[in-house]
Formats: structure tokens, C-alpha cells, sequence
């Protein structure tokens, strides 16, 4: 099947979910005109004041009987509370619940309309309203209201008050400490091989029991000892006191004890340097440098010089000349070597030849190794068949690139290798200085000296440094945030590993003085089991733990902050909809207390997705959008995800859409079925409302950065989830299996650490049976996206994230890349376009065409500088979208571009006829309706507010205009389009 033909396949199969609810409607008597598929709600994120404007507009529509003109209502992060909340508003209670093994049983036409019906007036009710007979006036069925559940449980991170933040703390701290022991083991097993190599390499006198009695004295001891070379040559002596006539002390200082690795990282470097002095050699392999072959080519024309040309054209194989380079080269060396050996044996020459023999001996080694390097790339090239490399003279830049490559692997290395003997060497020396100081008490006396006035200066600073985010710290750390984590990040592991090191050394040598050169082989504090006995067995039960926990698949996300924010969002909003949870005991008036609290689970909360996106009600088709985090493409290379580092991931009701553009295929649409075939792991509608809001993660699309995956990381403040996908995703990219690295990873048991890994790294791929999905707005935060994907004429977007400055940066966001990824030219239409269309009264409420930027517009205050509203009744802004649709017949996209739909975007702001309440509270607290999205505790005050804000917006734009409650769908009516796309400036064409 192609492309083609299986978009159009996905798009029918889009349209009859459609037929399918407006039959829902029509049978519950809510029939709407607008025409199929063509107006949908976007939520953008915006934690729960997104959530809570949402509802607002939502109450809005319903009280005007326009919610349902919706056919789809689109959501990202915060939004998806609601979303979630109202979606299962309309569901029926027989499919609520863990799946049963048949799957759940068909709803009936009838109690989808009762739903339908209850939902709607759940929704229209008066706001004072506590309780709701859904039952008969004979036999009553009171329920707590849905909305008011909401309000009551807006601090739904903590709704039962300092419990709830005990048991909060409770479970951060079970998980932080489940996370460092897991850090724990590999630096621990690390640490004991780097010690077993320190204690191998130094060379001790083996004392006897007599003898130790007899040499009590540190100072006996040391001179006593015979020394070893390779541990004097990594040991640097402390400075020497200055000569007094005092009496002289028991020698308790230290010096720096340097770890064995830095060998191997001096290794390392040769290597670089030998693979960067290799690329210089490449200057002779090029076919261009050789000038002399090139002349005489050219003085060799006539025919009887064929021979003579044929061998001009042999040196100019590849293969031919970098064996010449190499032979010559071999040959150079050898005859300096020889030179310099002639020189040593005849020549008078007054010179360090001890420094001399040195640096010879360094350039012969880098020439030799310079040489192996070229001839291992030349047999890279030649391996990888290549054919047409030799042939259009591709061979030396091809050469000098894989070069390149081996000079920044091998940089790489050694970086990685020195932060290793960096710890190591802290760790040796720190255990060393310790164990010196731990009789001196002046050591201890002088660091609490300085720590005292130390902190005291620090807590006296800490107020201008920070003051109101202006403060020279807050300015830096704003600007440096992610450098900033960087270092924090490599502190905070260094400082774990610096730790495990020493309590490992204390753990082996007790408080003895063993890796300064010149000492006695420390005793074993086990009795007659020795040192190196007592260290395999350490490190067998360190293996042993680290091969066990590492094969934990669930820990990944039971050590998260997933599992505790999913549950209290669906007991909050989706136990919203729960007739189970919000049941009475009795009349409102006698009992009123829920048949279950908010602090209780209940099965009906648990609703599988599938299940969700394949039954059908009278509620818009609810997208969930999240993001797929992958900040390296299936070419092993980061360059083409360096900005995005994610891919929308939409869960819809024909199946979960991964990287949709305009058109649809296999490899980016999987149907319900093919979940469960590939026994993908089923996520519950909860859990994707908090995946889908997990805004702080070591992924955050385009945010990922090493310094913030690291920190967050260590801090374990982890909202992200690694979903299970199995092959599926594997299999429909063609991506090959690589068993063997599976193979491995599952007999040494190191999944949990192959994922913890990639976190740390901020690197996540599509090409993992788990994948890691974070919050939508990592990648587009207005939720708009997918709609224009699914050419939505008419999208109402309620522009919710924080936007203190009213920059408007979602909405930039959408129109790059509905450009960039569908094609779309998304404008802000002209004033006169926007009389046109609804009249001047209803031009009114938008900011388009103003005389000042409708930008500074949008910002607007009073003028008094309070936060009371502006005499400026506008809030909205009103885009054009323009396109080439797409022709199903030719299958190919039309020439010509066409006005093809519109958006209304709701920005959250002051304006004038708000309820006094709202403008009192904005005047008490003067960011709103732009606070912090990362304030999750409304009060009642602070909900209530963003709640009415949502909904007289919602109700100004419903009621101002000429055509009252008809107003979208007189935009949505492409009759009525009769303004044309202005060409006379430049709009952004893609």
C-alpha cells in the first residue's frame, strides 16, 4: 500500500469516528449543523491554570449549547486534566475499570444519550450547586457535582493538607535513596577495582607481628619500607616545613596520591595525538598535491609514452599511495633513529641526552603510531565497499573524515578517563588526609572556624543575590541555567563516588595509612583472610546486587515521580466523572459525605486508553498529545534532532500517531490492534493525563540539555515515563534488531542501567523496546498542531501557558512549524478582514489591526498601575491558515494555495467587563492571569478566578458580536470568506 493510499485509508477511517459520534447526537437530540470534522478545541499547557480556564470556556460553549459543535478537542500538559475530565464526563460507567479478559460490553445508544444529557447539564449548572440527582424525584441517586469535586480538590498534589505533604515527602525520600543506591553500586564495584589496582601496584615489605611492635612510630615505618616505582612516580610529596629548633613531630602530613588510571588517560592522549598527527600525513595521499605527477602528465601526451603515462596513473591509486606514505615514512624514522644513535655514540655534543632521548623517543612512537593509524583507516574504507571513493579522487577527504572522527573519539575518552582518575585520586587522597588528620584536632578546629563565619556571610548575601529573580545570582543562574546544572550535576556524582570510595577504603583498611609509598602492607582487619581475598569477595556481592537490581525492568518507573502524580490526577479529574466516587449516602442536607474519598483508590478510575479512544460518545474527540523524546536519529547522529530533540506523539481513536506530517504511513501510525499485537504495554487514561503534563523530566523536547538531565537525574525529579513498545516501532522503521547488544545488556542484567544511563545522557532514541514520552508541550504547546494536521477549518485555541510579557511564543512556535512540517502558512489577519467576517462589534473582542502591536496590546494595564482591567474589551486574535490542498484524485498536493480555515486565539488577559472578583483578585496579586505555571496549589480564590476568566471570555465572545452565539459558526462558514490573502506583503510563505 502506499503512502497515499494508506493517508486516505486513515483519513476515512477519521471521518467515520466522526459519523459515528454526530449519530450519538443525533439520537440524544443534540444535533448540530456545522459541517463534519471542520472546528475543534485546543487546550494549550499550562499546569492546573490551563486546566481550570479550560473548564471555564468549556462551561461557556455548554451554557450556549456550542460545546458540541466541537468535533475534536485537542490537548497538551495541563490542559489534559480537563480534557480527561470531560471526556469521561460523557463515558459510560460499563466501560470504566480495569479491561475485562472479552473487552468491555457495547454501551447502549440510549445511555450514551443519558450520559450525553447529564454531561451537558453538569456542566450548565450554577456554580453553587453541591450536590446532583442523576436519579428520579421517586427514587433519588444524589451525587456530589462533578465541578464542584473540582474545586474542592484543585491542590490535587496534596488534597488532604499536611498528610498529604507527609506522605508526598515519604515517597520523594523512598525513591532519592532508591535511586543513589542504585548509582551507588556501579561507582562502588568501580571503586574497589580502582583500589585493588593501587593496592597491586604498590610494593610493600610483608611485616611480621615482632616487628611491628618493635616499629610503633609512623616515622619507623616509612623508613623501614621499601618503596615502589610505579606508586613513587604517582605520589607527590607534601612541601617541607620550614627548618625550626623545635622538637620535631611524629611526620603526619600527606600528599597528593595520584590514581593508576591517569596512565591510561596518558594513554589515551598519545593515541589522539598520534591520530591527529595521521591527518597531516594525508596531505601526501591527495591526487590534487602532487604536482610533480600532474607536470609530467602534461609533457607526456605522445603516444610512444603510454608506459610512462600508465605509471604516472598507478602512483595515483589510493591503495598505492598511502603504501608510498607509509614506506616512506617508516623510512624517514628509521633512518632519524639511526642518525640520532650515530649521534649518541660519536658525536661531543654537550646536551641533555637523558631530555633528548626522550623526546625522540615520543616522536618515533607518534610517527610509527601516526602511520597504523592511516593504514587502519585506508582498511576502514576498503571494508566498507565503497567503490566510487578511489574513483573521483574521494579517497583523501573520505581518509581525513574518518580521522577526524577518531581524534574527537579518543578526546572523548580521555576526558572520560581522567574524571575517573580525577575521582580516584580524591578519593586515595582523601582517605590518606583523613586518616593524617583524624589525631589532629587542629585540622577539625580550623574547618569549623571557617565554616561559621563562612555561612553566616552566605546568609546575609543570599537576599541580594537572589531578590525578586533581579538579583546578580538569579540574573546568572537565568542566563547559565543549564551550565549551571552542568556543574552542579558533576559535583553532586563527584561527590557520591569521592564518598564511596573512602567508606570502601575505611571498609578494607580500617583506619590504616596504605596507599602512601615507603609504608608496611597494611593488615587485613578480618584476621589470617587476606586484603585481596576480602576485596573479591566485596566485589562479588557488589556484582552480585548490581547484576540483580539491574535487571529490575519496573524500577525505571517505579522510582519516578510518575507513579504518585498520575494517581492523585485521576483520583482528582477523572474521579471528577466517577459516579462510584462522588456518590452520597444520603440527601444533600443530612449526609453529604462521598461513599469514597479522594484519598481512597477506586477501580472505576482506572480507564485502559484503547478503551477511551475506541468508545464512542457525545463528548469532541479528545487528542492527547505527548512528546517522544529523541534527541539522536536512527543515522547515529544528533544533527538532524539538535534542535527539536522530540516528535509529537498523539493518542487518538484510530490509533497512536508518532511524527505525523501531511501525509500518513505505517511507519508513523500504529492502530489499537497492532498495540496489542506487539504486546505494547497498556497505559491508562490517568497515567497519559500525567505523562502528558510531565513538564519537568530529564527529556523535555527541545530543553533537553546534558547539564539538566544529569541534575534532574540526581535529584530524581523524574516525570517522564519509558513506555514499553516492544519491536513495534523497530519493525515499521526497518531497523535492524541488533541482538547482540540485547543480548548482552539481558545476561549482564543492566536494563535499569541502560535506561538510567540514556536519562543521564539526555539521550533517547525510537529504536529501544522503551521509549521515553514526556509532556506535549516540549514540542508544540498550543495543541493546535495536530488539528491543522487533520485540516480542522475552524480551531479555537485557548492559549493558556505562562506568558508574563505576552510574547506570544506558542503561537510563534505553531506558525514555524506548521510552515516547516505541513506546508501551512498560518497570518495575522488584517482588521478589515475581521469586520468582514463578523462585523465590527465582534472585531471588538480581537487585537488584530490595532494601532499599536497587538503584542503591547495584550499586555495592557489600567492606567492608574493597578491590575484592574483596561478599557480594551479585546482578548482575542484571529489567524488565517492558508495552504495547497490536497488532491485525493491526482494524489499529489494542488499549485495553488487557498485560504483554508481560520483560528481563534484566546489569550488569557484583562479586559474590560470582567466580575469584580476577578479584577479585585488581580489587583491583590499582579502576575495574574500570567502566574507561574509552577504553582499547583490553588486556593479557592485563585481557582474560582481562573475558572470565571476562561468562562467570561468564553461568554464576551459568545454574546458581543452581531451574530451572538453564532459567531464560530459564522467563521467556521467558508461562504462567508470573501476576504483574499493579501500578496503585496510578505506573510511567510513556506
Amino acid at each position: 500500500m502506499t503512502t497515499a493510499e494508506y493517508t486516505e485509508m486513515i483519513k476515512e477511517r477519521a471521518r467515520e469516528v466522526v459519523r459515528e459520534r454526530r449519530a450519538i447526537l443525533d439520537h440524544a437530540g443534540l444535533q448540530t449543523p456545522v459541517p463534519h470534522a471542520s472546528m475543534g478545541l485546543a487546550c494549550s499547557g499550562g499546569g492546573i491554570r490551563s486546566a481550570t480556564i479550560s473548564l471555564g470556556i468549556a462551561q461557556a460553549l455548554a451554557r450556549k449549547q456550542r460545546l458540541l459543535d466541537f468535533d475534536y478537542c485537542s490537548t497538551v500538559s495541563g490542559s489534559g486534566y480537563f480534557g480527561s475530565f470531560l471526556g469521561s464526563l460523557f463515558l459510560p460507567d460499563g466501560v470504566r475499570g480495569p479491561e475485562m479478559p472479552n473487552g468491555p460490553a457495547e454501551p447502549a445508544p440510549e445511555e450514551l444519550s443519558a450520559k450525553a444529557h447529564f454531561a451537558q447539564s453538569a456542566l450548565t449548572d450554577q456554580a453553587s450547586l453541591t450536590a446532583k440527582n442523576i436519579g428520579t424525584q421517586a427514587e433519588p441517586r444524589w451525587i456530589r457535582h462533578p465541578v464542584r469535586w473540582l474545586r474542592e480538590h484543585s491542590r490535587y498534589l496534596a488534597p488532604n493538607g499536611t498528610s498529604d505533604f507527609i506522605a508526598a515527602g515519604a515517597y520523594l525520600i523512598r525513591n532519592w535513596i532508591a535511586m543513589i543506591y542504585v548509582f551507588a553500586l556501579p561507582i562502588a564495584l568501580a571503586s574497589i577495582l580502582l583500589i585493588a589496582a593501587s593496592f597491586a601496584m604498590a610494593d610493600y615489605r610483608e611485616p611480621t607481628q615482632e616487628r611491628l611492635k618493635q616499629e610503633m612510630s609512623e616515622v619507623a615505618q616509612a623508613d623501614a619500607a621499601v618503596k615502589g616505582n610505579i606508586a613513587d612516580i604517582l605520589y607527590i610529596e607534601p612541601k617541607a616545613p620550614p627548618p625550626c629548633n623545635c622538637v620535631p613531630k611524629p611526620k603526619s602530613e600527606v600528599g597528593i596520591i595520584l590514581s593508576p588510571v591517569w596512565l591510561l588517560a596518558a594513554v589515551a592522549v598519545f593515541l589522539g595525538l598520534s591520530v591527529g598527527v595521521s591527518y597531516w600525513l594525508t596531505e601526501y595521499l591527495s591526487d590534487r598535491g602532487s604536482a610533480l605527477r600532474l607536470a609530467l602528465r602534461k609533457v607526456t601526451q605522445s603516444k610512444s609514452l603510454d608506459r610512462v603515462r600508465a605509471w604516472l596513473d598507478w602512483l595515483g591509486n589510493p591503495t598505492v599511495r598511502i603504501t608510498l606514505v607509509i614506506s616512506g615514512t617508516a623510512a624517514g624514522v628509521v633512518a632519524a633513529g639511526g642518525l640520532w644513535l650515530w649521534m649518541r655514540r660519536n658525536a661531543d655534543l654537550r646536551v641533555s641526552w637523558r631530555g633528548m632521548d626522550v623526546l625522540m623517543g615520543i616522536t618515533v612512537a607518534l610517527t610509527i603510531m601516526a602511520c597504523i593509524a592511516c593504514i587502519f583507516a585506508a582498511w576502514q574504507i576498503n571494508r566498507s565497499n565503497i567503490t566510487e571513493i578511489g574513483k573521483r579522487d574521494a579517497f583523501t577527504p573520505e581518509i581525513r573524515r574518518i580521522l577526524t572522527r577518531w581524534s574527537a573519539d579518543w578526546l572523548t575518552w580521555a576526558l572520560i578517563i581522567a574524571g575517573i582518575a580525577t575521582v580516584d585520586t580524591l578519593g586515595l587522597t582523601g582517605f590518606a588526609w583523613i586518616r593524617a588528620a583524624s589525631g589532629d584536632a587542629s585540622f577539625f578546629a580550623g574547618v569549623a572556624t571557617l565554616a561559621a563565619p563562612l555561612g553566616a556571610w552566605i546568609i546575609n548575601k543570599l537576599p541580594s543575590w537572589f531578590k525578586d529573580g533581579s538579583g546578580t545570582l538569579s540574573r546568572w543562574i537565568g542566563r547559565y541555567l543549564w551550565t549551571a546544572a552542568l556543574v552542579a550535576a558533576l559535583a553532586l556524582y563527584m561527590l557520591l563516588a569521592v564518598s564511596i570510595h573512602i567508606g570502601i577504603q575505611y571498609l578494607l583498611f580500617d583506619n590504616q595509612q596504605w596507599a602512601i609509598p615507603g609504608r608496611f602492607a597494611p593488615l587485613s582487619r578480618f584476621g589470617d583472610v587476606s586484603i585481596g581475598t576480602v576485596m573479591l569477595f566485596l566485589c562479588f556481592i557488589v556484582g552480585l546486587l548490581f547484576r540483580f537490581t539491574g535487571a529490575s525492568q519496573g524500577f525505571i518507573n517505579l522510582s519516578s515521580l510518575h507513579a504518585i502524580y498520575a494517581s492523585r490526577l485521576t483520583r482528582a479529574y477523572i474521579g471528577g466523572s466517577n459516579m462510584q466516587r462522588l456518590a452520597l449516602n444520603g440527601a444533600p442536607g443530612t449526609l453529604t459525605r462521598s461513599e469514597r474519598s479522594i484519598m481512597e483508590s477506586d477501580p472505576q478510575d482506572q480507564i485502559p486508553i484503547h478503551v477511551y479512544q475506541k468508545t464512542r460518545t457525545a463528548a469532541p474527540i479528545h487528542l492527547i498529545n505527548v512528546t517522544l523524546n529523541e534527541t539522536k536519529g536512527a543515522d547515529k547522529s544528533q544533527m538532524l534532532e539538535r534542535d527539536r530533540k522530540g516528535v509529537p506523539l498523539v493518542f487518538a481513536p484510530e490509533g497512536v500517531f508518532m511524527d505525523t506530517a501531511k501525509l500518513v504511513s505505517q511507519r508513523t501510525h500504529f492502530r489499537w490492534d497492532e498495540l496489542k499485537k506487539y504486546g505494547v504495554e497498556t497505559l491508562s487514561l490517568g497515567q497519559l493525563c500525567a505523562i502528558s503534563g510531565a513538564a519537568a523530566s530529564t527529556g523535555m523536547g527541545a530543553r533537553t540539555s546534558l547539564g539538566g538531565s544529569l541534575a534532574l537525574s540526581f535529584a530524581n525529579i523524574r516525570l517522564g515515563y519509558w513506555w514499553r513498545v516492544g519491536r513495534m516501532i523497530q519493525e515499521a522503521d526497518g531497523i535492524n534488531s541488533r541482538w547482540k547488544a540485547r543480548a548482552l545488556v539481558w545476561l549482564l542484567g543492566t536494563i535499569t542501567y541502560f535506561y538510567l544511563a540514556r536519562e543521564m545522557r539526555g539521550l533517547y532514541t525510537r529504536d529501544t523496546a522503551y521509549i521515553n514520552i514526556s509532556d506535549g508541550g516540549h514540542f508544540e504547546n498550543s495543541g493546535a498542531y495536530e488539528l491543522l494536521r487533520r485540516n480542522v477549518q475552524t480551531i479555537v485555541v485557548a492559549d493558556n501557558g505562562a506568558d508574563p510579557r505576552f510574547l506570544f511564543g506558542d503561537m510563534e512556535n505553531l506558525v514555524r512549524k506548521a510552515r516547516i512540517d505541513l506546508g501551512m502558512a498560518v497570518v495575522v489577519a488584517d482588521r478589515t478582514e475581521v469586520e468582514a467576517l463578523i462585523g465590527r462589534d465582534g472585531a471588538a473582542l480581537f487585537l488584530n489591526g490595532s494601532d499599536e502591536d497587538w503584542r503591547v496590546r495584550a499586555a495592557a494595564r489600567s492606567s492608574d498601575g493597578l491590575a484592574a482591567a483596561p478599557k480594551d474589551a479585546a482578548f482575542c486574535l484571529l489567524l488565517k491558515v492558508h495552504q495547497r490542498p490536497w488532491n485525493g484524485k491526482t494524489g499529489d498536493f494542488e499549485v495553488e494555495e487557498k485560504l483554508t480555515g481560520h483560528i481563534v486565539w484566546m489569550k488569557p488577559r484583562l479586559f474590560e467587563g470582567l466580575p469584580v472578583d476577578i479584577t479585585g483578585y488581580a489587583t491583590e496579586h499582579p502576575s495574574f492571569p500570567q502566574e507561574s505555571t509552577g504553582d499547583q496549589f490553588f486556593d479557592e480564590a485563585q481557582w474560582e478566578s481562573y475558572r470565571a476568566l476562561g468562562y467570561s471570555m468564553m461568554k464576551q465572545l459568545l454574546e458581543r458580536s452581531a451574530h451572538k452565539e453564532n459567531i464560530l459558526r459564522e467563521i467556521n462558514r467558508s461562504e462567508g470568506w470573501n476576504v483574499v490573502w493579501p500578496k503585496d506583503k510578505d506573510d511567510g510563505e513556506p
